[in-house]
Formats: C-alpha cells, structure tokens, sequence
C-alpha cells in the first residue's frame, strides 16, 4: 500500500513535520511518499488546468463564510490535494493511505482490513495527541454537524473494548489527518466532488461513499498533535 503525507513545500515548520512523519514511518517499516501540496498560490491555474470546478472562492484569513461561498484558501487548497490523492488512488487501483504534514505514526498500519475496502474509509488518526475515547467522539463538534447535516445518523454506541478495524461510531471521520482510501471510494469522492465543486478536505461520510463504508482503526495507528499552524494561518 503506498502512504503519502501531504505537506507544503513553501513552509519550513511542514516540512519539518513531514521529517518527522519520516522518521516514525521508517521505525514501524512503512516507506512513505512525501505529497507536495497544491499552493494556494497557484488554485485558479491548478483548477483550470485540471478542469476542477471550485464550490467555495479562496480568500485570506481563517474564516468561512457559507452562504457567500467563501473559503480560507489554504483550506481549499488542502481539499484540491485531497482531491488529487483520489486520482492517484483510482489510478493505482488500489488503497492508499494518506497523512497530513502534523500527524506521525505510533503503531505499523492495521493489516486486518475489512472485506468491503475498497469502498471503505479507514480512520487511522486520532486527530489528537492522544488516543481516541468514545467520550471524546460522543459530543465533538464534527459529531454534531454529522447529526444535524449528515444524511445518514448513527445513534451514539460506546464502543469501549472493541479493537482492530471497527464499524465506525460516526457517520464520517472526525478529520483528515490519517486515512486508508479504498479505489471504489475515492472515485465516489471524486463523483461527488466533481458535482458539488472542490470544498475542504473533510468531508468524509457515509453520505458520499456509502452507509457502513466509514471505519476506525482502535487503537489508532497514528497521532496528531495539530502542532503546525503557520500554513493553515496564511
């Protein structure tokens, strides 16, 4: 399986954290592929040159605004890489995973993989410098969107006890920071993407890949302490 972690080829503090996802990789004898990611700098061209429709117009700062359809760009631009990933997945015919430049590795990948994976999203990251707890997912603020937006619901099961690669106890991942990406569900990304126009890159749910397609892997695999902010402040 090949494994890249995206990170920003113009920002030190990322490509310090792609060493340091290197170096974690190497102790667990995962080989990874650095991913440079598309600069906000240069979307509009990327987005042309690739045909990609764009949902949210970049703009400067940390704020959304929805109903204006303005976005941070390097949200954006984060949410083209992801993109890009998709295509590379359906091009391998195969699953990948993927990483962001602040997540590292604690344990090998799972090697017990659900017989649907090629439809599947696997959660590999905590999203936190810790381990997830079912209280931690029970009442975060990506659980509640999912509840409120999310077509597909899921009523809350403490799943305390259960290892390995488990039905996940969301409708969607809580975050993009370590995900395996079967090829039949990167090309229902990319279907869906290509309708509704490139946003961000969390928008992993069962709602566009498929109810009982979303995992996580207990314990998680990998880490990410959200310790690199300088290119997400730009």
């Amino acid at each position: 399986m090949n494994v890249y972690c995206i990170y920003t080829e113009q920002d030190p503090e990322s490509k310090k954290g792609l060493q340091r996802c290197k170096d974690s990789a190497k102790k667990h004898g995962i080989e990874l592929i650095a991913y440079p990611g598309i600069h906000f700098s240069v979307l509009e061209s990327f987005w042309k040159e690739h045909s990609i429709k764009a949902k949210y117009k970049p703009i400067s700062g940390g704020q959304t605004y929805f109903p204006e359809k303005l976005a941070p760009k390097t949200r954006v631009a984060n949410g083209t890489t992801h993109y890009m990933l998709y295509k590379k997945c359906v091009e391998l015919n195969e699953p990948i995973a993927i990483l962001e430049h602040d997540s590292f590795f604690v344990a090998p990948l799972p090697t017990e993989l659900p017989t649907n994976i090629d439809e599947s999203i696997i959660q590999i990251s905590s999203h936190s410098a810790t381990q997830l707890t079912p209280a931690m997912l029970k009442g975060c603020g990506r659980a509640n969107k999912m509840r409120k937006f999310g077509t597909t619901q899921k009523p809350y099961r403490d799943w305390t006890g259960e290892r390995g690669v488990i039905s996940h106890p969301l409708s969607g991942t809580n975050g993009t920071s370590g995900y395996i990406i079967g090829p039949v569900a990167a090309q229902r990304m990319i279907d869906y993407i290509n309708v509704e126009g490139i946003g961000f890159a969390d928008r992993l749910r069962e709602d566009h890949i498929g109810e009982g397609n979303i995992h996580l892997e207990v314990p998680q695999s990998v880490l990410c302490p959200n310790d690199i902010k300088s290119a997400r402040l730009l």
